[in-house]
């Protein structure tokens, strides 16, 4: 399996959190907090997956990114 492959797999299982409690992630923004940050640990640095809570029964996925980008906060 390849790097890609597992980082996918890791993705996808750290996004079943949001099935139940999507609330449990950090805020993305202080003053939104419909907006959320899933943390996703894979190799040594791992992912966010940046998500926006539409309701109790819908997420929306809007970005993944490594935690290494300098951008990412």
């Amino acid at each position: 399996m390849s790097c890609a492959e597992r980082a996918l797999g890791a993705i996808g299982s750290a996004i079943e959190v949001l099935r139940f409690s999507p609330f449990s992630c950090r805020k993305a923004l202080s003053d939104n907090p419909f907006l959320q940050e899933l943390i996703v640990p894979f190799a040594s640095a791992g992912y966010v997956a940046l998500f926006e809570i539409e309701s109790s029964r819908s997420v929306n996925s809007l970005a993944v990114r490594q935690q290494s980008e300098e951008d990412n906060h």
